[in-house]
């Protein structure tokens, strides 16, 4: 039996690419990005590769913790060395001032989490120290944004440089061979198809490492494996 598995290395998919593309703009450009959309699609994998040799680099995570004005930059403010107490104004200005002596790209992850007065703290860093900043989330980032509150956040929204909406349908066939090497044609179309649905990559990379690790990634393998954990196409 093989040595079992619990994860594939990250490949090139075309999906990737153009994240890696709108974060290369960005951090030329100093600017404010938006990559947005599908749940599973290898956003945040792609940023962890993209990252992981680049020490001007900050990547943060949005969680319930830390939705809040000031839970927020208090974050940011211990991650870059700057005060975490007082109050929300002494925060924001020590940020600032260790923002000017560095040239940071700050990457937010599951930046629909953030509500709006954070969102224009956000965009007062980038005016104020031109440290490139990029929202990474779902469809509802985007929404904020151009949605029933567009007003609210027409100047946030004019000071994105580049959008970059990414969707589950835009998975091809050659991404699924990239990321699956060696696979019959009938089983990759299965991938593919996992991939394309609400599952999305994640969906898909799960069900062939678990019918890796039971050997066999047949199409019959990979579909009584699907079935096996709950996902139907």
């Amino acid at each position: 039996m093989n040595k079992p598995i619990k994860n594939i290395e990250f490949k090139m998919t075309s999906i990737s690419k153009k994240i890696i593309d709108t974060l290369d703009y960005c951090k030329l450009q100093r600017s404010i990005g938006c990559i947005y959309g599908d749940a599973g699609i290898g956003k945040t994998m792609t940023i962890s590769e993209w990252s992981k040799d680049k020490k001007d680099v900050l990547i943060l995570f949005v969680s319930g913790a830390y939705k809040s004005e000031k839970s927020f930059l208090k974050l940011l403010a211990q991650r870059i060395h700057a005060r975490t107490s007082g109050c929300i104004d002494d925060i924001f200005t020590s940020i600032i001032e260790q923002l000017k002596q560095k040239d940071l790209t700050i990457i937010i992850d599951e930046a629909q989490r953030l509500p709006l007065n954070t969102l224009e703290d956000i965009r007062d860093l980038n005016e104020l120290t031109q440290t490139t900043i990029i929202f990474v989330g779902n469809e509802n980032v985007y929404k904020k944004m151009v949605g029933s509150q567009q007003s609210e956040f027409a100047q946030l929204f004019s000071r994105i440089s580049m959008r970059t909406l990414l969707l589950t349908d835009n998975f091809k066939i050659e991404d699924i061979n990239k990321v699956f090497e060696g696979l019959e044609p009938k089983a990759s179309r299965y991938l593919l198809s996992i991939a394309q649905s609400k599952y999305g990559l994640r969906g898909a990379i799960n069900v062939y490492i678990n019918s890796r690790n039971n050997e066999n990634i047949t199409d019959k393998g990979l579909k009584a494996m699907a079935n096996k954990t709950g996902i139907t196409i």
